[in-house]
C-alpha cells in the first residue's frame, strides 16, 4: 500500500497492471482424468508451484467440454499448461510441472 500511496494517479496503477497482464498472461493448468484423481493432482500442482496460475480439472468422460477445447480423453491423467492463447505442454507425469512452468516463464522473460 504504501507503493501505490506515492504515485500520482490511479490511473498509472491500471495501466501498469494491465501491462503486466498482458506480458505475463497467467496460466492454466487443466488436469484431465478421472474424477478419482481430482484432488491428488490438483493439491500437487498447486504444492509444486503456487504462483500466477489456475488449475482447472475436467472429467475425462466430459467428451462436450474437451472435444471444445481440443482436448482428447486419454486412459490417462494428462495435464495441459496453457495461457489464454496457447497451450504449451501437455505432460502425465506431476514431477515436470514446476520444470514446464518455470520453461513458461523464462520464454515471457526472454520475449520482452
Amino acid at each position: 500500500n504504501s507503493i501505490i500511496s506515492v504515485l500520482p494517479k490511479r490511473d498509472y496503477i491500471n495501466t501498469g497492471l494491465a501491462h503486466i497482464l498482458y506480458f505475463y498472461p497467467p496460466l492454466v493448468i487443466n488436469i484431465v482424468g478421472d474424477i478419482k484423481d481430482k484432488q491428488i493432482y490438483i493439491d500437487k500442482t498447486l504444492k509444486q508451484f503456487p504462483y500466477w496460475i489456475n488449475v482447472q480439472f475436467i472429467s475425462k468422460n466430459n467428451k462436450k467440454r474437451l472435444s471444445k477445447l481440443g482436448y482428447k480423453s486419454l486412459n490417462r491423467t494428462n495435464i495441459y499448461i496453457c495461457n489464454p492463447s496457447i497451450c504449451f505442454f501437455s505432460t502425465d507425469n506431476l514431477q515436470n510441472i514446476k520444470v514446464y512452468l518455470l520453461k513458461v516463464f523464462e520464454s515471457y522473460r526472454r520475449s520482452l
